[in-house]
C-alpha cells in the first residue's frame, strides 16, 4: 500500500467513538498524492488564526463557564433504530442528521448508501439515492444540508458531486462539481449552508509529505456560486487536526488532539473555533466580524484513560501515542448552531462522568446564555423548532430526538 497522503475529516470527528471494539468507523480514504509548497499551507493557516488559537490561551484556575446561566431541559422524545424496542431500522456510524421546516428527518449513515428520511413520528418515508456513478447514485454516503424552501443538497466527498432534490418529493434537480474550480491538491468535504446567492463549501488541503504538523493539513471555507464557480476564497483558513506521526510512513489523529470545528448560519456568517480553548471566530464574506473566548478549566487526563484507549491499538502505534499525549482533553467536542443562530458547544467530561455539559452562547457577545447536560454517549448534530436532534451511541447509533424546555426555576 502506498503512503497516506490525505485523511478524511470523518475519521477525526469520529475518533472519540471509534477507539472501541472494532475498527469499523476508521474511514480512511487513500488518495493520489499532490504537491502544495509547505510554507505556502503553513503560512495561509497561521495567518488566519492566532497562534493563542492553536497553541492555548486556557487559564489554570477552576472555572465553570456556565455557572451563571439558565439551566434549560432536555427531555428525549423519539428514537429511531433502537433494537432495544424492535426496531427494524438499523443505523451504522451516523455521518449526518438534518431536519427540515416540517420536522422530516434525514439521515445519512455506512447502513445505507444514500440518505433515508423519517417522519416527525420517526417513520421511514423515503429511500434515496444507491451506490454507483450515476445521476442519484453515490460513490459515499452523502453529507446532507436543507435549504430555506427544504431542498435537499446531498453531497458526494468521494466524486466532489453534489445532488440537489426537490422539497417534499425529492426528485433529483440538478446536480453540480463543486471539484472542478479548484487546484488538484485540494478536495471539497463539506457544504455547509446554502444562501440565495451561493453556498460555504469547505475544503481540505492534502500534501505527499508524511508530516504531522497540523498547519500543513489545513481546512479553507470558500463561497461559491450554484454552479461550482468560487466567489470568495479562505473566508476560513484553519488547521484541520493534529496528527501522530506512525513509524515514520502515516500519520492518524492525535488521540485527544485538538481539531477545528467550522459552522455556518444562514444569514452569511462562519464560525470557526480550535478546540484547545473555548474560542471562536466569526467571519463574513469580508472578513472577521468577531470573536469570542470563555475562560474554562482544562480537564485533565487520567493515565487509567490513557491506558484504556491506547491498549486498543496496535503494539508499534502505542509509543508514538504515548510520545504525542497532552495532559489534558480538549476544551468542546462539538460545535451546533441552533434556529436562533445561537452556538452549543459539548465540553469535554472528567473520568468517569456519565454526563457533560453542553454551553448555550450567544456569538455576538460571547455570552453563555444556557446550559443543559446529556449522558456522553449523545451527540446533538441539528436544532430546530424547539427541538434538538442526534444520535445516541450506546454501542449501536440510535437517532435521538429531544424535547428543549426551561427549567421549572426559571418559568415555562
Amino acid at each position: 500500500m502506498g503512503i497516506l497522503t490525505r485523511i478524511d475529516r470523518n475519521l477525526a470527528i469520529y475518533i472519540g467513538r471509534i477507539d472501541g471494539l472494532t475498527y469499523k468507523y476508521e474511514r480512511t480514504r487513500l488518495l493520489e498524492s499532490h504537491k502544495m509548497p509547505m510554507s505556502t499551507i503553513r503560512y495561509l493557516a497561521l495567518l488566519t488564526f492566532a497562534a493563542c488559537l492553536i497553541g492555548g490561551c486556557a487559564t489554570k484556575e477552576e472555572i465553570d463557564p456556565g455557572a451563571t446561566a439558565e439551566t434549560i431541559l432536555l427531555t428525549e422524545s423519539l428514537r429511531i433504530g433502537d433494537e432495544a424496542t424492535m426496531d427494524t431500522v438499523y443505523f451504522d456510524n451516523i455521518d449526518d442528521v438534518e431536519v427540515d421546516t416540517q420536522g422530516n428527518i434525514l439521515v445519512s449513515d455506512n447502513a445505507y448508501p444514500g440518505f433515508r428520511i423519517f417522519s416527525p413520528d420517526g417513520a421511514l418515508t423515503h429511500e434515496i439515492g444507491s451506490e454507483g456513478e450515476a445521476p442519484g447514485e453515490f460513490q459515499y454516503h452523502p453529507l446532507l444540508t436543507v435549504g430555506a424552501k427544504d431542498s435537499v443538497f446531498a453531497f458526494d466527498g468521494d466524486n466532489g458531486r453534489l445532488t440537489v432534490y426537490s422539497p417534499g418529493d425529492y426528485r433529483l434537480t440538478r446536480m453540480v462539481n463543486l471539484a472542478a474550480h479548484v487546484p488538484d491538491h485540494v478536495s471539497a468535504y463539506d457544504v455547509l449552508a446554502v444562501l440565495p446567492e451561493g453556498l460555504f463549501v469547505e475544503f481540505d488541503y492534502y500534501t505527499d509529505e508524511v508530516t504531522p504538523d497540523e498547519n500543513d493539513w489545513p481546512v479553507e471555507i470558500k463561497f461559491l456560486n450554484h454552479s461550482g464557480g468560487v466567489l470568495r476564497d479562505s473566508i476560513v483558513l484553519i488547521p484541520s487536526y493534529q496528527l501522530t506521526l506512525i513509524s515514520g510512513r502515516t500519520v492518524h489523529p492525535r488521540l485527544w488532539g485538538r481539531e477545528s470545528f467550522i459552522i455556518s448560519s444562514s444569514d452569511g456568517l462562519v464560525h470557526a473555533g480550535w478546540n484547545e480553548t473555548i474560542q471562536v471566530r466569526t467571519a463574513s464574506l469580508n472578513g472577521i466580524v468577531g470573536e469570542f473566548v470563555i475562560p474554562h478549566s482544562p480537564i485533565p487526563l487520567t493515565l487509567d484513560e490513557i491506558n484504556e484507549r491506547i491498549s486498543r491499538y496496535p503494539t508499534e502505534w502505542q509509543v508514538q501515542f504515548r510520545a504525542d499525549m497532552p495532559d489534558t482533553k480538549p476544551a468542546f467536542n462539538a460545535m451546533v448552531l441552533d434556529d436562533e443562530d445561537r452556538l452549543w458547544m459539548q465540553l469535554s467530561w472528567p473520568a468517569d462522568s456519565i454526563k457533560t455539559d453542553w454551553l448555550v452562547i450567544e456569538p455576538s457577545t460571547g455570552d453563555v446564555v444556557a446550559k443543559t447536560s446529556l449522558p456522553v454517549t449523545a451527540k446533538i448534530m441539528k436544532i430546530r423548532q424547539g427541538k434538538a436532534y442526534g444520535v445516541v451511541d450506546d454501542g449501536q447509533d440510535v437517532v435521538t430526538v429531544w424535547e428543549i424546555s426551561s427549567s421549572p426555576s426559571h418559568g415555562g
